[in-house]
This record gives structure tokens, C-alpha cells and sequence, in this order.
């Protein structure tokens, strides 16, 4: 596969519950908690967030994230990034009906990054039950904008191959990290539903 043959996209799409670009990562471990308690779980929505093993991993990778985005030159402003997807998410859309699409455009390029899946596959090699997310060459690692075309010569685009290849079946989609909250304020105004 040639990158010609791969469009990338060109937004990226934030899908949240309630309110936009809010992180349970950065509350403390009794705020996040009383924030949990009061959260109602859509269906098909994963409760991984319910668990202490999630957040003790994804704060120990999103530490991670954050030094090799500063090692490829990014400059984050957030510790910890809002999460988005390069596109659009198949399971994210049934698990929500809540999205902002944000043109890659409208992003400094300095300010975002991307992993080739879901940051917690990506870094995380066992889940809490102790099932092992295999690990491939394209894992463990933070891409930045102009790097994509580059990435996905190589390895493809993630696609749909999770429905039928089990060899892909962590590979659900591209996932884009945004490191400021500037870049993103402008699009948190979400229309009333009628």
C-alpha cells in the first residue's frame, strides 16, 4: 500500500459524554472518584475507568507521551493531553452522540500528536484481568503530524481489519492527542439539542 492510496483525514474528532474536553486525569484520586460515582455508563461504553490499574497505567503513559512529544519537538502545553481521533471512530459513534470535529488546520501542528491505536493499547501491554495486549513495531511510540505519511507506507491504516483479523484487533483507530486547551476553545460552544 502507497501513502497515495491512504487519504488521511483531515480533522480530527472529539467524542465526550457530557462536557467536552474534560480529563478525569487531571482531578485528584478523590475528585475523580466522586466524579465517577456520579457518571452514567452508556451502553457498549468500556468501564475500564472504573478501575485504579486504568488510571495508575494511563497516568504512568501519558507521563510517557508527554516526554517523547517534548523529545520530537512538540510543545505541549497541557501535562496531560485532551484525546481525539484522526477521522472518525466507528465505536466511538456508538458509544456517544456527543462530537466536535476540529480541522487538522485549525491545530498548530506543535500541539498535537498521534499513536498508531488507542494510547492504552499503544503503551499498555496487559489489561487489568491480566489479558496481554500484544505489542507491535509501531507501538510505544507518539507520532507527530508530518510523520503520518511516513507511518502509514509502512504499516497501513488501521481500517476495519479489528472486525475479522484477530492479529488486529487492538488496531481501532488512530488516536490524536491534543496538548493545549487554546487550540480547542473555540470549538467547545456544542449547539443545544432540539
Amino acid at each position: 500500500m502507497t501513502t497515495e492510496e491512504i487519504q488521511i483525514p483531515t480533522f480530527v474528532t472529539h467524542y465526550f459524554h457530557k462536557a467536552p474536553f474534560q480529563s478525569l486525569t487531571d482531578l485528584s484520586n478523590s475528585e475523580r472518584a466522586a466524579v465517577i460515582a456520579k457518571l452514567e455508563f452508556p451502553s457498549g461504553a468500556s468501564h475500564r475507568f472504573q478501575s485504579a490499574y486504568y488510571f495508575d497505567q494511563r497516568k504512568q503513559y501519558e507521563l510517557q507521551m508527554h516526554r517523547q512529544f517534548l523529545e520530537k519537538g512538540g510543545c505541549p502545553i497541557r501535562q496531560r493531553p485532551h484525546y481525539a481521533v484522526l477521522g472518525e471512530s466507528e465505536i466511538w459513534d456508538s458509544i456517544t452522540t456527543n462530537s466536535i470535529r476540529i480541522p487538522l488546520s485549525e491545530i498548530p501542528p506543535e500541539q498535537i500528536s498521534f499513536t498508531y491505536t488507542d494510547s492504552w493499547f499503544t503503551f499498555v501491554e496487559r489489561e487489568a484481568d491480566g489479558t496481554i495486549n500484544p505489542q507491535k513495531p509501531q507501538y510505544n511510540n507518539l507520532y507527530r503530524l508530518e510523520e503520518l505519511p511516513s507511518l502509514f507506507s509502512k504499516y497501513g491504516w488501521p481500517g476495519d481489519r479489528w472486525k475479522s483479523e484477530p492479529e488486529w484487533k487492538n488496531d481501532i483507530y488512530v488516536e490524536a492527542q491534543l496538548w493545549s486547551d487554546e487550540s480547542v476553545q473555540r470549538f467547545t460552544q456544542v449547539p443545544e439539542a432540539t
